[in-house]
């Protein structure tokens, strides 16, 4: 369920703009809790992945995507009535960079790393 809204959304949200508010304030909610599952995923299965960089570069992103979700659900819901409870330009300033920087910069060089075979260091000199 938490791929198929990840992947539907945002095709779903760019229809609403065209269809309706009632359309957009729904897709926008699938891809806000979409996102926050996926960030939730990620928060669990982190402690499997090595490097520990690797470990502290998804976790940024998982963070970074939970806090961009909350934000738009808030915009998506307050957008509704119009009556917005956070404003486009806080939007584009602090969902986009947590997005942008956070989410997907930190989370592709986490997963990346994660897949490479780079050993860790140990505590003995041999």
């Amino acid at each position: 369920m938490i791929s198929a809204g990840a992947l539907a959304g945002p095709g779903l949200l760019a229809a609403g703009f065209v269809i309706g508010p009632r359309v957009k304030l729904l897709a926008a909610l699938l891809v806000a809790c979409s996102e926050i599952g996926l960030a939730l995923i990620f928060l669990l299965v982190v402690r499997l992945l090595r490097p520990r960089i690797a470990q502290v570069l998804v976790s940024v992103s998982a963070a970074s995507v939970l806090l961009a979700m909350v934000l738009a659900g808030a915009w998506a819901v307050g957008e509704f009535p119009l009556q917005p409870f956070v404003h486009l330009d806080e939007m584009a300033r602090f969902h986009g960079t947590a997005n942008a920087l956070g989410f997907t910069l930190c989370g592709l060089i986490g997963w990346t790393l994660s897949t490479l075979d780079i050993p860790e260091k140990r505590g003995s000199s041999a």
